[in-house]
């Protein structure tokens, strides 16, 4: 198992609501959340197999599954791409296709809500 965490604080916008792509002028619409990204390759029961997963410690974010980097550049950006597994209300698995644009926080402050982020991380690499 592989474990990487990140303790740059990032800013994380998603690209696809329930799947669908979100289109570029109502991206400003979901601001970016703050937090700190992990990415480790585990055993995920649900899918019975293995996959490599991108946790974000901001609440409301669903884990990104079969992660891979599709940009990166020198101006602290990263682009991730996988799938979100969720169940849906009937309590079948759905899965949607999603992005993350992630961005290095200028101010790399500790936010006020760094112990609930490190203990999501913790939880994260422990699960």
């Amino acid at each position: 198992m592989r474990l990487y965490i990140y303790t740059v604080f990032y800013e994380l916008q998603r690209t696809r609501l329930e799947g669908k792509l979100i289109a570029r002028h109502e991206m400003g619409q979901d601001p970016f959340v703050r937090g700190i990204l992990t990415v480790r390759e585990r055993h995920v029961r649900e899918l019975g197999r293995h996959s490599i997963v991108a946790s974000f410690s901001a609440s409301g974010v669903h884990d990104l599954y079969d992660v891979t980097i599709r940009h990166t550049d020198s101006c602290g950006y990263l682009v991730l791409t996988g799938f979100e597994h969720r169940t849906d209300l009937p309590g079948r698995p759905v899965d949607f296709a999603q992005s993350w644009i992630l961005r290095i926080c200028k101010d790399q402050s500790q936010p006020a809500s760094l112990e609930a982020i490190m203990s999501r991380a913790k939880e994260t690499a422990g699960a």
